[in-house]
């Protein structure tokens, strides 16, 4: 198993990312790749590597929509990247997560890469999803013009 530090070191200067990688606990950094696109990267309880991003609140109008829009996007795996779509505890926040084992560094660099761009994605569509003007067919959230 790669060393989570070694590799967060080697994205950290790969990215130019500023300042130095905040660590929470051993194995476990905070990495900030866009004004709202924070994400935890962490080394799971069965030593893979987690990568945690919040998506936003569960928006307001039409919230059973968009919570049947994230359960239809988990079971069949769309638009998620292989990742899992989830609740906190209170049913108010919504998050991005994904475990994956690199075999190097650059496997660890795409993976995070991946997941930073479904995690951008997701939050723009709960954006959409919490405007009065969010259309919903057949399930499915309509893009805003």
């Amino acid at each position: 198993m790669l060393l989570l530090e070694e590799l967060m070191h080697n994205l950290a200067k790969e990215l130019s990312l500023p300042g130095e990688l905040k660590t929470e606990s051993p194995n476990t950094y905070k990495v900030l790749f866009g004004k709202d696109l924070q994400v935890t990267i962490s080394l799971n309880e069965t030593n893979s590597i987690r990568c945690l991003g919040l998506i936003g609140s569960l928006p307001t109008e039409k919230s059973e929509d968009f919570l049947s829009y994230l359960a239809f996007a988990n079971l069949l795996g769309e638009g998620t990247g292989d990742s899992v779509i989830f609740l906190d505890n209170e049913g108010k926040l919504i998050y991005l997560s994904r475990d994956f084992t690199p075999s190097n560094y650059v496997h660890f660099k795409e993976n995070v890469e991946m997941f930073v761009n479904y995690l951008e994605m997701w939050q723009k569509k709960r954006n959409d999803a919490a405007s009065k003007e969010a259309v919903y067919q057949n399930g499915i959230l309509q893009p805003l013009k």
